[in-house]
């Protein structure tokens, strides 16, 4: 007659191989919790970065003039004037020609890591650092202005650039975005 039942060994065998089993599928859940945490934390500092650049970049683009103050921490500009009346083909509130300021002075201001919109008061982005804490950029720990007067050609341009650093206990992340606008109707 055969003994059917497992030994003392088997058995001790068995529960250690799935103990292991147990930690492993443990280490590799509370990885995974780790990972999701930071990306998701990456993901919420490059949307704020990119909404707030596209809205910046949108407003600027249509400037007659612009003026850059504070080393670069203040942008201070004028957009054309409208047309009362639509025009009948397109349906759009067009400039006047010859183009002239509408006589509304609009800012945008980098201070205290929020870059705020200074007419309505809102906060576009969060976390903007006054230098760039990227130990790899030739740039690390340096004062940068995030806005730059340049010319492209002959045209007029800005050149906004956004770095945010959100740090965690278990990680630092930085965010850079830079966007270079030339002016429709820069004088």
């Amino acid at each position: 007659m055969k003994n059917r039942g497992f030994s003392l060994v088997e058995m001790m065998v068995s529960v250690s191989l799935f103990g292991l089993l147990g930690v492993g599928l443990l280490e590799l859940y509370s990885g995974s919790l780790r990972f999701f945490a930071k990306t998701s934390s990456e993901v919420a500092l490059a949307n704020e970065n990119s909404n707030a650049m596209r809205y910046v970049t949108s407003q600027l683009r249509p400037a007659i003039s612009i003026q850059i103050q504070n080393n670069g921490n203040k942008i201070v500009y004028s957009l054309p004037q409208r047309t009362i009346l639509p025009n009948p083909l397109t349906g759009e509130r067009e400039n006047v020609i010859p183009v002239v300021s509408d006589g509304v002075v609009r800012s945008f201001t980098v201070t205290n890591g929020r870059l705020v919109d200074d007419v309505t008061g809102k906060v576009l982005a969060r976390n903007i650092s006054p230098v760039d804490p990227d130990p790899q950029s030739s740039q690390y720990n340096k004062i940068y202005a995030p806005f730059q007067l340049t010319t492209i050609g002959s045209r007029k341009a800005v050149t906004v650039t956004l770095i945010s650093a959100r740090k965690t206990s278990q990680f630092d992340k930085n965010t850079r975005m830079k966007d270079t606008v030339i002016l429709r109707n820069g004088q």
